[in-house]
């Protein structure tokens, strides 16, 4: 988590005091972001569905760019990312396997022993499930929050604020959603 703060903010930090457009190093500051994937790819051989999303939010800032050049545009892609990722996650609420059980599988060291669980724990999956309104709220309240940052704040502080506050607002959603797993059934 903190690799996918300091690095995207110093990127953009030390962009900015070289003199690089905010537009620009907005982008190079999501590109910092799909390094940090590209590194995790090269070890596994395989891109999860965390790395498609962040590999299509820094295409689609890079093609705003280039047709704006304006860096709000650029910036409320974030934002507008975590709202289409809210409606994915409770569109899939009710799915085999929900957007929560797909993305904690990834990140599972022991991904065999997680779909063992789930295939014979309903309240484990049930649980999924119930972790799965967690971020769906959480996602649109940070994308409101970072709307209201670049409404409310210079550009450089809404950027910074916007970082600071995902990993807030990302660490509680997944805190949130390890506390209702883990008393729904079990952790693997």
């Amino acid at each position: 988590m903190l690799l996918e703060v300091a690095l995207p903010l110093g990127v953009y930090g030390a962009l900015r005091v070289l003199g690089v457009s905010e537009v620009w190093s907005l982008v190079a500051a999501s590109g910092a972001s799909v390094l940090s994937g590209a590194a995790q790819w090269l070890h596994r051989r395989s891109i999860g569905l965390l790395g498609v999303i962040i590999l299509l939010g820094f295409l689609v800032s890079a093609a705003i760019a280039l047709v704006t050049d304006d860096p709000v545009a650029v910036y409320l892609v974030d934002p507008a990312s975590n709202v289409l990722v809210a409606v994915l996650v409770v569109a899939m609420v009710s799915t085999q396997r929900p957007f929560v059980a797909r993305i904690r599988r990834e990140l599972s060291p022991r991904p065999v022993a997680f779909d063992h669980q789930w295939t014979v724990n309903s309240r484990f999956r049930a649980a999924h499930r119930q972790a799965s309104w967690i971020w769906f709220a959480g996602l649109l309240l940070l994308a409101a929050v970072w709307v209201g940052f670049i409404a409310a704040l210079p550009f450089d502080a809404a950027v910074a604020a916007s970082r600071l506050t995902g990993v807030i607002g990302f660490l509680s959603m997944i805190v949130g959603s390890e506390l209702v797993v883990r008393q729904g059934g079990g952790q693997p």
